[in-house]
């Protein structure tokens, strides 16, 4: 799938860049050599950064404050390091994994060079409420046994509020529900039937077990042990 890029050109801040010093260093003593030869004006390098956010945030849009360290060329041509705050707006409807232009807020451009632009990579996290597979959400929803036989509507709670969903009569434990359109970036959202017995505590309620037993003889295993 393609991948949509905003961009911003606004404040914000990031942190991660750690183990790039070596890389920077080699770059800003070349930068400096063509500096010397004459050739000043270089393009600052694109960085590149990773944000966490939720279904919800995802959805909705939200605001992150970043911290992130730099490399840049003294007055005195030395590689000198800095420290940058931005705070980025990540706008509703994001996708998981796509990136965020921000431009010329990458590595500091050499004489009259251009910055460089911070690439930014949205990463949306599951929970125990959401699952996130690629742009698809999946969500389980516990139902009880005479729901699943029968059939019923329930009202369940998704990241877009409440909605009423129909239960079709024998579902089973793993029955998918697509609700189109309503995952990250335009994707979909699953719910996931959890069948729940109730507990038989009571006698009357481990009676009430043995009679459906009784009555119904259901064997869920007979196509398991073939034919006798």
């Amino acid at each position: 799938k393609g991948q949509q890029q905003y961009q911003y050109d606004g404040n914000f801040d990031a942190h991660g860049f750690g183990g790039y010093e070596e890389i920077f260093n080699e770059y800003f003593r070349k930068q400096q050599g063509r500096a010397q030869t004459g050739r000043r004006d270089a393009r600052g390098q694109d960085l590149h950064a990773q944000v966490t956010v939720t279904v919800e945030e995802a959805l909705r849009g939200t605001e992150r404050q970043l911290h992130f360290s730099y490399h840049t060329i003294d007055e005195a041509g030395r590689v000198v390091e800095k420290t940058k705050k931005l705070r980025v707006k990540i706008p509703a409807g994001v996708g998981n994994g796509q990136q965020i232009r921000l431009k010329g807020q990458g590595e500091v451009g050499v004489g009259k060079g251009e910055n460089g632009n911070l690439y930014l990579e949205v990463n949306v996290t599951s929970t125990s409420r959401y699952k996130v597979i690629d742009n698809e959400i999946y969500s389980h929803i516990p139902i009880t046994p005479w729901e699943a036989a029968l059939g019923a509507e329930i009202m369940i709670s998704t990241p877009h509020g409440k909605i009423k969903l129909k239960v079709p009569p024998h579902s089973q434990t793993g029955k998918k529900m697509r609700l189109k359109g309503k995952g990250l970036a335009g994707s979909d959202f699953y719910v996931v039937l959890d069948v729940i017995l109730p507990p038989a505590v009571s006698e009357e309620q481990k009676s009430f077990y043995k009679k459906m037993a009784e009555e119904m003889a259901f064997d869920p295993r007979k196509d398991l042990l073939g034919a006798e």
